[in-house]
């Protein structure tokens, strides 16, 4: 690299998520190494999530960016981001999530600069249907047109999107999600454990699940507090643990009342070391709809914890079934829960997988890693148009 660039990241919403987090990490780097970068978000956001960002890293809202599919509002958006792509001169636009990704490389569409990249984090064709795939797919390949580079989380991301005609193959890459995975290989599990889970009877620590996700309707938590809450009703010696926040959050916590399972399926919110949930976990799990490569599950296994998954496109670049965790049918949420019980009673088993996640490299989910091949990504770019 012979220069510095000036970088914008356009992103739909500024939430507590995997994307947000590999958007934020990409930023972060990028800082470090001289560049002028501004964060472009949309109309919704986490105001202190927001406010915790370095002052380093500029930010501006264009509030006609929405996540829903709005045609006067995306064609306003579009306008809005031409204007300030105009006005910023960006030597780069590197676009996050559907709507942004759409609005925000249609909005350099015929510009000279910037170079545009879009990171593939959830290809939105996945696992829908009908007239919504159809949608989803002539923008995607739209948008791939009028894309330099197109940065694809995990291989299955990849392989998903060449299937269906987003892009042609001299365009993708694949740079995986960094994130400080050392954290979650050195941690420690909370020395307060009784109180972090709410309280739990005199005795021996339980046998704990962990789910780490935004509380989303294609995270599917509803579905496996549907499914569970029965099994859990005689296990005196089983926890389930959620964490995190988001829009269904009290609609499962409601659930879970209603179902009288308060005491045995509790309720964490965000917790910003969620590295010493993981350390606390006997096993962590993951009922996704749909995902590019869920970033947490590289967390369980750096964490030394067995993942147990349904099945997503890609799963197994990260998770070896029966080596490092279970894969399990997409939609069977009675059988989910089964295995995840019928595991954590096998200890043999249990001890076995736990040493196959121990042993995963993840190394090349580093930050660092991603930032340095997202630079290559982005010369590559450059290089081309010039």
């Amino acid at each position: 690299m012979s220069r510095t660039w000036k970088i914008a990241h356009v992103i739909t919403r500024w939430l507590k998520a995997g994307s947000e987090e590999n958007t934020l990490a990409t930023c972060l780097y990028q800082i470090r190494e001289g560049h002028d970068v501004t964060l472009i978000y949309g109309e919704e956001y986490d105001p202190v999530f927001l406010d915790s960002l370095p002052k380093e890293l500029k930010r501006l809202q264009v509030r006609s960016m929405v996540h829903k599919i709005d045609p006067v509002k995306d064609l306003q958006c579009t306008m809005d981001l031409r204007k300030i792509y105009r006005r910023h001169g960006f030597d780069v636009v590197h676009t996050h999530q559907s709507k942004a990704g759409i609005v925000g490389r249609f909005a350099a569409a015929g510009l000279k600069k910037p170079v545009v990249v879009h990171t593939v984090h959830i290809a939105p064709f996945l696992s829908v249907s009908g007239p919504t795939k159809a949608v989803y797919l002539v923008t995607e390949q739209l948008g791939a047109k009028l894309s330099d580079r197109i940065i694809n989380v995990s291989e299955g991301m990849k392989t998903a999107c060449l299937d269906h005609g987003v892009g042609t193959p001299d365009q993708h890459v694949v740079i995986h999600s960094g994130m400080p995975i050392e954290k979650f290989q050195d941690a420690e599990p909370p020395a307060d454990w009784r109180a972090r889970i709410g309280g739990w009877p005199e005795g021996p620590k339980p046998k704990t699940i962990l789910m780490l996700a935004a509380f989303e309707p294609r995270k599917r938590q509803k579905q496996l507090i549907e499914a569970i809450a029965p099994m859990l009703k005689d296990r005196e010696d089983v926890c389930l643990l959620f964490g995190g926040q988001g829009t269904m959050f009290d609609e499962c916590k409601a659930l879970v009342s209603s179902l009288g399972a308060d005491d045995k399926i509790r309720f964490l919110g965000y917790d910003a070391n969620p590295q010493s949930l993981v350390a606390m976990a006997d096993v962590c799990v993951l009922t996704s709809e749909r995902e590019g490569l869920p970033r947490v599950v590289v967390q369980y296994l750096a964490g030394g914890k067995p993942a147990v998954v349904m099945d997503l496109a890609g799963i197994d670049e990260i998770v070896s079934d029966g080596v490092n965790g279970l894969v399990l049918p997409a939609d069977d949420f009675p059988g989910f829960g089964r295995t995840l019980l019928g595991l954590l009673d096998d200890g043999a088993r249990l001890g076995q997988l736990a040493e196959g996640a121990r042993r995963t490299n993840v190394s090349k989910w580093a930050v660092e890693e991603m930032g340095k091949r997202i630079s290559e990504a982005y010369d590559h770019a450059i290089r081309l148009r010039a």
